[in-house]
């Protein structure tokens, strides 16, 4: 009998240390180009994930984000005509490969943005020239896209809380309309939108600023520089400025939004 139990505890035991070894752990893939296409190798140089896409980041966590052309697509911000979603270690694909952008998770929800199908009565331009005709919304880690695509901006979700721009107001062809708020999970806002710009939460305060951006170059979108408020925000929606400082360079906001 006790010979038995003994049979029976080991077999369970087995089973799972068998899928255990079978199934790789996202740590140990890395990224590899065969063929002309991405797979994943793991530590020995063996491919664990068949090389089929045409761009593909290392692993966070357990899903790595990956990438594939679509020829009909236009570069948008000097990003290349990919589509993004994410994969597990397996291969298995968790987020749909149909996003034009995606963000990292944070919080169980990453920043994914699509084509803007509206027409717009503006074309915006970054520094480059570039077309930014794109909108962000949120997906979980199940793909499934819990707050919809409909915002020109997002951010990375910290202490509940990401930052969204909403993209009314500006008349300037230079840029993206510029008007952030605070959403929570459920893509409510928290705190209303009204800020030129915006950053993540850290400490229960996030540094955000109110004004505008005026350019004082000979030519169009030349010399960036901010005119307003910087300062911080508590979760309430009370704004602090910060004191001294009327107008601050445009470069220094730069990553604000990341």
């Amino acid at each position: 009998m006790k010979k038995m139990l003994l049979v029976c505890l080991f077999l369970p035991v087995f089973h799972f240390a068998c899928l255990a070894q079978g199934t790789p752990q996202p740590s140990q893939l890395q990224p590899v180009y065969v063929n002309g296409k991405w797979g994943y190798a793991d530590r020995s140089g063996r491919v664990v994930i068949k090389p089929q896409f045409d761009a593909a980041l290392p692993f966070a966590g357990a899903m790595a984000q990956v990438g594939v052309l679509d020829e009909e697509l236009p570069e948008i911000d000097a990003h290349p005509n990919l589509k993004w979603g994410y994969i597990d270690a397996r291969g298995r694909v968790v987020v749909e490969l149909r996003y034009r952008m995606l963000r990292g998770f944070s919080e169980g929800l990453a920043a994914v943005a699509m084509p803007n199908t509206e027409k717009s009565e503006r074309i915006f331009q970054g520094r480059g020239g570039n077309l930014l005709n794109v909108k962000w919304g949120y997906v979980d880690m199940s793909g499934r896209e819990v707050i919809p695509v409909q915002f020109f901006g997002a951010g990375d979700f910290s202490e509940g809380l990401a930052h969204v721009n909403v993209g009314k107001g500006s008349k300037s062809i230079c840029g993206r309309p510029s008007n952030y708020g605070y959403i929570d999970k459920t893509g409510a806002f928290v705190i209303k939108p009204q800020f030129a710009r915006a950053s993540a939460f850290q400490n229960g305060r996030a540094r955000v600023s109110i004004g505008q951006t005026r350019y004082l170059g000979r030519c169009v979108c030349c010399a960036p520089r901010f005119y307003g408020k910087h300062g911080s925000v508590d979760r309430s929606g009370t704004f602090v400025a910060d004191k001294g400082q009327a107008d601050i360079p445009e470069d220094e906001f730069e990553g604000w939004e990341n």
